[in-house]
């Protein structure tokens, strides 16, 4: 049985290799062409040991042109990588620290004296997502402040929300890195990406850099995709970014990612000391590091999610790993596809899955039964009988639990897939072996649900 990982990442190790044996990389290969050959997810992955790379696939398609599929190309394609930015931005302000442009305790009122509550902030509260600021934490939130053509609009926004009342708890806001990658611009008197540039030089893989635009498969920047009527589509909610987004803006590549933590945890691009204040102590949260330990094993790093794409690289210290993975077309949950990796990497039992229709028995049907809610965001999730199979109905607010109506079919006792829109309910027991929550899973988003009723 598996076990639960602090984040979504993970790896074994004990054995050291310079290059993956021919049946590790059959089985990777296996998993990566079933995955794509079942429209379960497109992307890219790359493995490093000792700081080189010892397996990369390339998988699925990165645009459509005229109809026409352009598949992946490991030498070019570049995916954005969501929140994984936060990390490249961490890493900017603490190079900002080293050469005095700036100070983990100073204020931020200097920088920007229009926004409510600055002089209460600093600079190492932004890092660690504990301040009074107020919260954009989800997607929508996001989205309303990227909507911001300049920084004035953008504090104007913020300003109309409502305070975080408890600065000493851990909350996530994507805020305080598009703050933090705004400071990055003034204290150096440059934009973001030069900046970034400038200090990825020593690097000999640093395909990295933020775009202010929609996306250009001219340039080979990959569009994401979504799985409607069991084929997969360009997504087209990809906006433009009008000011530097130092939480989510970046496009990269899982070479470059690897590349970039291995020099940082190496000390190759700061101070030890600088990089010992950058790791989670006591919280999940470092300055743009998260906690990503699985039993004994040291692991940091970070997850991205944007306008339907999923990231995730970490670097195991002591076990000297990395791994990155990057998704423009996510329906198969990244995180197991991690484990999987993982089994692969370090000689677990692994068993591929086919992603195939599975045939429920009538009690492992009937245990699913019941109605789920998650009455925060206003869905719930009925599994019900009609005609003596199983039929899952979604509903949003009210009025429309016969609307939405989803095909469906099992993977396996507790996972239940509808192929049309590439949704996958994953259904968790409690201790007495019924189910008592669904996870609903969407384009790489995960909602939670708890069982209301029978």
């Amino acid at each position: 049985m598996k076990q639960k990982l602090l984040v979504c990442l993970m790896l074994l190790s004990g054995q050291t290799f310079a290059q993956l044996s021919a049946q590790k990389t059959r089985l990777l290969d296996s998993l990566f062409n079933q995955l794509n050959e079942n429209q379960m997810s497109m992307g890219s992955i790359s493995i490093f040991k000792d700081g080189k790379e010892v397996y990369a696939k390339c998988y699925g398609i990165s645009n459509k042109k005229n109809g026409t599929d352009i598949p992946a190309s490991k030498e070019k394609t570049h995916y954005r990588i969501g929140s994984i930015s936060k990390v490249f931005t961490a890493f900017l302000i603490m190079k900002s620290v080293e050469s005095g442009k700036l100070s983990l305790k100073q204020p931020i009122v200097e920088f920007f004296p229009d926004l409510n509550g600055a002089s209460t902030v600093t600079i190492e509260q932004l890092l660690v997502h504990k301040n009074k600021l107020p919260i954009f934490h989800r997607v929508d939130d996001l989205e309303e402040l990227r909507k911001s053509k300049t920084e004035s609009e953008l504090i104007a926004t913020v300003n109309k929300g409502k305070p975080n009342p408890d600065s000493l708890k851990t909350v996530y806001n994507n805020l305080n890195y598009i703050l933090l990658g705004l400071i990055v611009e003034k204290v150096n008197g440059a934009g973001y990406n030069e900046v970034l540039k400038n200090s990825l030089n020593s690097l000999e893989q640093k395909e990295v850099y933020g775009t202010f635009h929609l996306l250009d498969y001219q340039k080979n920047e990959a569009n994401s995709f979504h799985i409607s009527n069991e084929n997969w589509v360009e997504d087209y909610e990809i906006r433009e970014c009008p000011i530097a987004d130092g939480s989510g803006f970046l496009l990269s590549n899982p070479q470059t990612l690897n590349t970039f933590m291995y020099a940082l945890f190496n000390g190759k691009l700061l101070s030890e000391e600088s990089l010992k204040q950058m790791l989670p102590a006591g919280s999940m949260f470092g300055y743009g590091l998260m906690k990503a330990n699985f039993d004994e094993h040291k692991g940091f790093g970070h997850t991205g999610r944007i306008e339907g794409f999923t990231s995730a690289a970490t670097y195991f210290t002591e076990d000297k790993i990395n791994v990155a993975l990057l998704q423009n077309g996510t329906v198969y949950p990244m995180n197991d596809i991690l484990i999987l990796v993982g089994d692969i990497l370090f000689d677990k039992q692994v068993e591929i899955p086919n992603f195939k229709k599975v045939t429920l028995s009538t009690a492992e049907t009937a245990a699913l039964l019941g109605t789920y809610e998650n009455a925060e965001e206003g869905y719930k999730v009925i599994a019900d009988l009609s005609k003596g199979q199983l039929r899952i109905r979604v509903a949003k607010g009210n009025g429309f639990m016969n609307k939405m109506i989803l095909e469906t079919y099992a993977l396996s006792p507790s996972r239940i897939f509808n192929p049309s829109q590439g949704i996958i309910f994953d259904f968790i027991k409690r201790n007495n072996g019924t189910y008592s929550e669904c996870e609903m899973r969407v384009n790489g988003s995960k909602l939670p649900l708890k069982k209301i009723s029978e």
